[in-house]
């Protein structure tokens, strides 16, 4: 009998000592199981934090092609802008190269013209002197033409 209860004794202990390990494993599990929950919670948050951030950056990345897109077009537009002032230009200087050649055509005519005129005016200073000497020269005559006559006349009175 002794042995029974000494046996019955060593068993309520192994029973405690077991009872007792596995309250601390279920303790322990339970611990293990509010860090696991914390644990998923701050996975999902972190992922909830990292979907936002991925949603912001595709939108900005977005954005960013959209003003990229609009900066080449600007870009085209101004490359097309320059393309036409350049020809406006080349137009221009095509236009100034003719108007200066016509220019010196007309200075040369006008050079001509000058010489002309000039010569002109030479021919008609030499006429002009050449007709007032002959007019002079008629003018002397009548004069000694009237003279003479004033002076039968007299002689004839």
């Amino acid at each position: 009998r002794d042995c029974e209860e000494a046996e019955r004794g060593a068993r309520a202990r192994v029973v405690r000592e077991l009872e007792g390990q596995a309250q601390e494993y279920r303790q322990q599990l339970e611990a293990l199981r509010e860090e696991n929950e914390r644990v998923a919670d701050i996975t999902r948050q972190e992922a909830r934090l990292s979907q936002a951030k991925a949603s912001e950056l595709q939108m900005n990345c977005q954005e960013l092609s959209l003003e990229l897109a609009r900066a080449r077009a600007q870009l085209s537009q101004a490359e097309l802008q320059l393309a036409g002032a350049q020809d406006e230009a080349d137009a221009l200087h095509r236009n100034m190269l003719t108007l200066e050649g016509e220019n010196s055509s007309l200075r040369a005519a006008l050079d001509e013209l000058h010489s002309v005129l000039e010569a002109e005016r030479i021919c008609r200073q030499r006429a002009s002197a050449e007709q007032s000497e002959e007019v002079q020269r008629q003018l002397k005559q009548l004069q000694e033409m009237a003279a003479a006559a004033e002076r039968r006349a007299a002689a004839a009175e």
